[in-house]
């Protein structure tokens, strides 16, 4: 009789979205509070909108890309992607 368990369940689960191009990433980098993950998303921004993201470093140069801070995220989704 083959004995299964909620590991091996969820190792399976893990298996087949790793091999679908989902990334795993760690719980600590998990921003509880705002229900993101900072690097990834900030990560996501540069790639999808490029031209954008350029603006936002010309004006705002090493203060930008802390989505960390508080003022950054919001219910409504980012406001704010520099750190003032």
């Amino acid at each position: 009789m083959n004995r299964t368990s909620e590991r091996a369940f969820e190792n399976a689960i893990e298996d087949v979205l790793l091999a679908s191009g989902f990334q795993r990433h760690l719980s600590k980098e998990f921003d509880r509070e705002n229900a993101i993950f900072p690097t990834v998303a900030l990560k996501f921004i540069q790639t999808t909108q490029p031209k954008i993201w350029d603006k936002l470093e010309l004006l705002h140069g090493e203060k930008r890309k802390n989505l960390n801070n508080r003022n950054s995220i919001s219910r409504d989704g980012i406001q704010y992607v520099a750190e003032y």
